[in-house]
């Protein structure tokens, strides 16, 4: 599936993953939590993906480097400070929190199946292959940072 390395936009493989998970509601059961709970629960979940995404975005802006991650070679610096100290992949991290979040949010007991497909498509379609190239551009500068900050978490 090399093909598909660093093709689909994350924020794309994420909203077709809450789109597969709303048609498939019916196949699974609810949770059966009152809605204000779930929602409350969902929402908290989704300010923290959030707080996530929009860190990331600030420490990209202010490295002047690149925010597409299909072009991870325009990359102009490895930006190591802020949320980057804590995981090399904040925004993938927050688009898995957000899946988590609304399947919360519709009670979808299956939710956590879309959460692990999210994961595994990012991980084996985005990340590693991220990873190779920032490694040819940067080469040990990002290997130290990469030995430093876990991947995920």
């Amino acid at each position: 599936m090399t093909w598909l390395e660093l093709k689909i936009p994350p924020l794309i493989v994420t909203l077709v993953i809450i789109a597969l998970m709303y048609f498939t509601k019916t196949l699974f059961p609810t949770f059966g939590f009152p809605q204000n709970m779930a929602t409350l629960f969902a929402l908290l979940v989704l300010i923290c993906a959030l707080v996530f995404i929009l860190m990331a975005i600030k420490v990209f802006r202010e490295h002047k480097t690149t925010l597409d991650p299909r072009l991870p070679f325009k990359t102009t610096a490895v930006v190591e400070t802020g949320i980057f100290g804590v995981t090399r992949n904040p925004m993938y991290v927050g688009m898995i929190m957000i899946v988590g979040a609304v399947g919360l949010y519709w009670q979808h007991s299956g939710f956590i199946i879309f959460v692990a497909i999210t994961m595994m498509y990012l991980h084996f379609l985005q990340v590693l292959p991220e990873e190779h190239l920032l490694i040819k551009k940067h080469g040990e500068q990002y290997k130290v940072y990469q030995d430093k900050v876990p991947r995920w978490f």
